[in-house]
């Protein structure tokens, strides 16, 4: 069973029972009714409740282009028109915070990804100076080397001598 028959039969224990297993809050029927649409034209106020609790979409159109709230409008359910309102304005409300926190974690992204490059960037200058100074010992050892051997072989010439 699917929720809009749920819905129909009015069980909103089945109901909770089907959105607790894998059924999709927002399934649509051959009309395009959703749960929440036919709760709504139903009056029947605690399904509605459960469905936007659960996050039914607001927005969808059955096949005639009319949404939930409108539906509950023209039967006159005013309670569930007004809720289904609420619902739309704090979904907005949330929207925009979500959307907030989504740019506020892209600025941190983008801040540790320079720290990273920064950290990454410092690395190589450090492995290019141990690089450097590496071969400057290298140099400097061989410097070393060859005066050693100048000087043993002068100390030789003045012995033979």
């Amino acid at each position: 069973m699917d929720i809009a028959s749920a819905v129909r039969y009015g069980d909103k224990e089945l109901v909770t029972d089907l959105l607790d297993g894998v059924s999709d809050v927002n399934f649509q029927d051959r009309n395009g009714n959703t749960g929440l649409i036919i709760a709504a034209q139903a009056g029947k106020l605690d399904i509605v409740e459960l469905l936007l609790y659960r996050g039914a979409g607001i927005d969808i159109i059955d096949n005639q282009g009319v949404t939930a709230q409108e539906r509950a409008l023209e039967a006159g359910h005013y309670d569930i028109e007004k809720l289904i309102k609420t619902a739309r304005k704090y979904k907005k409300e949330n929207d925009k915070v979500r959307a907030r926190q989504r740019l506020s974690f892209s600025k941190q992204s983008h801040v540790a990804d320079d720290i990273s490059e920064m950290i990454s960037g410092h690395l190589n200058s450090v492995k290019y100076s141990a690089d450097v100074a590496r071969k400057m010992r290298r140099a400097s050892n061989k410097k070393k080397k060859k005066k050693k051997k100048k000087t043993k072989k002068k100390k030789k010439k003045k012995k033979a001598i």
